[in-house]
């Protein structure tokens, strides 16, 4: 009974604690262009952004349009 007494409020905080990245919506990949532009990404270094396609500078990979979200 003792260790029910600490389990539950510690099982909350990590519940919580966890949630807490996916409800903020943290990504790195933020549309920094104008509103309308096409985005370029590597597929492979998604820190490789530009507004022409072309190659990544990276591993020389063909840059991809990067898609819109599903949902604003």
């Amino acid at each position: 009974m003792k260790r029910m007494k600490w389990m539950l409020p510690a099982l909350m905080t990590l519940l919580l604690a966890g949630a807490g990245p996916a409800v903020t919506g943290c990504n790195k990949l933020e549309d920094t262009g104008r509103a309308g532009a096409p985005r370029y990404i590597c597929p492979m270094d998604r820190d490789v952004v530009q507004d022409k396609p072309g190659n990544c500078p990276k591993c020389a990979m063909k840059l991809v349009e990067k898609r819109a979200p599903a949902f604003p």
